[in-house]
């Protein structure tokens, strides 16, 4: 298999996975949009249990425009979900025990709720 093939391929997993993430956030606000919510997006949170005890909670960002980069280009982006807090060691590590990932380095003990770090662009594209 090429290289371009299994980035196809990987971007085609990720796309799966991210709809179905936002198919069950959007089950856990009731199928609610952005538009929908009006003013009250910013209090829109959902839970997601990783593994007993550890879950993560993410915010709606409702969709809109932005000025981007020095040209101040307008661009649109759909509603999307993301972690309301950093990825914790407890998160990444009910992410390793529940895939099997290979992970090269040990996670901390007696940090669970710190922010995991030396992870690489790959880890953090298996994670999510």
């Amino acid at each position: 298999m090429s290289t371009d093939e299994t980035e196809t391929g990987l971007s085609a997993i990720k796309d799966q996975a991210s709809r179905a993430l936002l198919a069950t956030l959007g089950q856990l606000t009731g199928g609610l949009s952005p538009q929908a919510l009006g003013g009250a997006w910013w209090n829109v949170v959902s839970r997601l249990a990783l593994a007993p005890g550890v879950e993560m909670i993410f915010v709606l960002v409702p969709a809109g425009e932005f000025l981007y980069g020095n040209q101040k280009w307008k661009v649109f982006l759909d509603g999307y979900w993301i972690g309301r807090y950093p990825v914790t060691n407890a998160q990444f590590g009910a992410f390793l025990q529940a895939t099997r990932y290979a992970y090269s380095e040990k996670l901390p003990q007696g940090k669970d709720d710190h922010p995991v770090v030396n992870v690489s662009w790959n880890d953090v594209a298996a994670f999510c």
